[in-house]
């Protein structure tokens, strides 16, 4: 039998839409559901942490590279935070999708919060 990062996006979707007959099955249909939505999260995670790194480095003007590590190491906490409340009984799409959802909510602070760089105004005096 296949682990689950052996098997291919067709065999997880049918591991997550089987029907459980047991208690352990059900444990299994569940990780299934956060591994096929974890690996559509994973692919997107590039783009929202570029988004993240572009978004603190213009807000910032002299951002050590240590900050953008941490935030990756962050990143990685999310995820198995995600996993561990998909455990508990969280849905596994919410939690698969937590650290994308954390980092873009961060990266719309950021962005829509930075103080303006314009010195002068643009209206005619």
């Amino acid at each position: 039998m296949k682990g689950a990062a052996e098997m291919t996006m067709p065999e997880l979707r049918r591991q997550a839409n089987a029907p459980p007959r047991n208690s352990r099955q059900a444990e299994l249909v569940r990780m299934g559901q956060w591994n096929y939505q974890m690996r559509v999260a994973l692919s997107f995670g590039t783009l929202v942490l570029a988004l993240f790194s572009l978004a603190v480095a213009d807000r910032f003007s002299r951002v050590p590279r240590a900050v953008i590590m941490a935030a990756g190491a962050v990143y990685l906490l999310l995820m198995f935070l995600g996993e561990a409340l998909t455990l508990d009984g969280a849905p596994p799409a919410v939690a698969a999708w937590l650290a994308n959802a954390v980092f873009m909510g961060a990266t719309a602070y950021l962005s829509l919060t930075r103080p303006s760089k314009m010195k002068t105004s643009l209206s005619p005096a």
